[in-house]
């Protein structure tokens, strides 16, 4: 097959995002982001065939530049087809969401949501490490502005930028280890990483800074106070960035490198370490607030954990299950969420209850990914997370494995309280409500039948079910999430104060240091504000209109 076809998932949604911002009436806004998210999808499944054949996108980009390869291989097709397949039903959902939306703030909305969708195919798919960079820094950008999507909003506005600098650290620590391995092997390429010129100590610096920069991008401890105010976003949003692109960015990171720096001292460990941590404190957040969202922007950080901690322990095929599947669970989970805030203008759990009677389709669907994501059998959440399980008992220290295991019982715990608050109880004193519109059914139902059958994916689901039932370690975690239900069931009282969540939700004492990083980013901007023409659609036009061509004409170029 053709290996420009590899380019289609980042110049489908790019091209995209340029014709909207020359539309002006909103339903064909709409239809045009619904149309070229799908046909996205539609092309990005054409890079699973050119994975088999290790088809390679070859583009001359000069002396210095070298060679930019783009080259699909399984796991760079994987990451690419979450961010276009949750991406689609992102936007399909928006279309109700966003419903009333005048047309400027629609076309800067699904420009950036192009924009983001093909950043992140970029960054999976090329293997060129000044490329990576870019794709690294044009995820960020898109998902600050849509953050702070709602400029009115100071909540949103602090969120985008809190966001932009936190990732911003470990930015550093990516770019100085990019141009450390391109100045001592003369090399961008990934090869160059495994270069005989890059000394032990040289090596590790650079393997520890792109530990940095994968645990700030994924939210990981110490780097995860800027998810939860990130729920400021449009929930579709939110869905996107906790699903498909920011903080999977992180992981593929670990993922695609982690046989060069397996040998490094420490680094393992440090890996584990990062994600036990994050899987409890991430529990805890989720356990100990009421705002939905915030909810599982904690859930998201501990299932993060749980895939650091699975890198770690060298379960790279576990670690990679586990991402599509919660990529597909919790998509679910928060365009769920969205569905019950568009009905009740509320985040708050206090002022919901007794909403599955109002929405059966939302509270099945969602009930669906809440047990994937406890880990009930027999939903894709249970296979991947006992395979992760499994490999902490073979080649993690028992404490590690422990760590995780009271992950799970948190897990089973504030899933419980959250669904309980929402979907039972009495309602709250409100108007009636009524089910999702027809938008936001396909996208959940679609998701809903994801979680079901993912797991048909693997090649070896056979060994895969025997494993896992066989293992002791499965009986115990079933034991645990049954434990930790039951207690939810109880309503036993939890004993951590309010300081101990502030604490938390707020990085362990590292927002004063966020905030005078903030302070000296805004000093620093204060000189470039006269490059800027104060319009954000043409603003955002001009930025995609200059990487497409610059795409296109690399790829010409490369062609001849």
């Amino acid at each position: 097959m053709n290996p420009i076809l590899t380019a289609l998932p980042i110049l489908i949604p790019w091209i995209g995002a340029l014709v909207i911002m020359g539309l002006h009436r909103t339903r064909v806004i709409h239809g045009v982001a619904v149309g070229t998210a799908i046909l996205n999808g539609i092309g990005t499944l054409l890079l699973i065939p050119l994975s088999a054949e290790h088809a390679q996108l070859l583009i001359p980009a000069g002396q210095f530049w070298g060679t930019w390869r783009f080259s699909p291989d399984s796991l760079s097709a994987l990451l690419s087809l979450i961010a276009a397949i949750i991406g689609a039903l992102a936007v399909i959902f928006s279309v109700d969401y966003m419903h009333g939306t005048n047309s400027a703030d629609l076309k800067r909305y699904y420009g950036l949501v192009l924009l983001f969708i093909g950043g992140m195919s970029g960054l999976v798919l090329t293997d060129h490490l000044l490329l990576l960079f870019f794709f690294w820094e044009l995820v960020a950008l898109c998902s600050f502005a849509l953050i702070a999507y709602y400029p009115h909003n100071p909540a949103a506005a602090a969120g985008g930028v809190k966001a932009l600098v936190i990732t911003q650290i470990g930015g550093i620590g990516l770019l100085i280890g990019i141009l450390a391995v391109g100045g001592t092997a003369g090399d961008f390429s990934f090869k160059a990483l495994h270069s005989s010129a890059l000394t032990p100590t040289l090596k590790a610096a650079v393997g520890f800074g792109f530990l940095i920069a994968a645990a700030a991008k994924s939210a990981q401890f110490p780097f995860h106070s800027w998810l939860p105010d990130a729920m400021e976003a449009p929930t579709p949003i939110s869905a996107l960035i906790h699903a498909a692109t920011m903080v999977n960015a992180g992981v593929y990171l670990m993922l695609r490198f982690y046989p060069v720096f397996v040998d490094l001292p420490g680094w393992t460990d440090c890996l584990m370490l990062i994600g036990v941590v994050s899987v409890l404190m991430g529990g805890l957040i989720a356990l100990l607030t009421d705002d939905l969202k915030r909810v599982l922007a904690g859930s998201t950080i501990s299932q993060l954990g749980y895939l650091f901690s699975a890198v770690g322990a060298g379960a790279g095929a576990a670690a990679e299950f586990h991402l599509l599947n919660h990529a597909i669970f919790k998509g679910l989970l928060f365009l769920g969420a969205g569905a019950v805030i568009h009905a009740l203008h509320t985040r708050d759990m206090g002022h919901m209850g007794g909403v599955r009677r109002e929405m059966p389709l939302v509270f099945a669907t969602f009930l669906i990914g809440s047990l994937a994501l406890v880990g009930v059998p027999i939903l894709n959440g249970f296979w991947s997370k006992e395979l992760i399980l499994e490999a902490a008992v073979s080649h993690a220290p028992g404490w590690i494995t422990g760590a995780l295991l009271l992950g799970v019982g948190i897990t089973a715990l504030y899933t419980y309280r959250m669904v309980r608050r929402v979907f039972w109880g009495r309602a709250q004193d409100r108007a009636p409500v009524h089910e999702a519109p027809l938008g936001m059914k396909i996208a959940l139902i679609t998701l809903a039948g994801g979680v079901v059958l993912s797991p048909l994916c693997l090649p070896d689901l056979g060994v895969v079910i025997t494993e896992v039932l066989s293992a002791p370690v499965t009986l115990l975690a079933l034991g645990i999430i049954l434990l930790g239900a039951g207690i939810g069931w109880l309503r036993l009282p939890i004993s951590l104060s309010k300081g101990m969540l502030q604490a938390l939700d707020r990085g362990l004492g590292l927002t004063p240091l966020n905030r005078i990083s903030v302070q000296l980013t805004n000093l620093s901007a204060e000189g470039l504000r006269g490059l800027h023409t104060g319009v954000l659609t043409l603003n955002l036009a001009a930025v995609v209109g200059a990487l497409t061509l610059l795409m296109i004409i690399l790829l010409v170029g490369g062609a001849l």
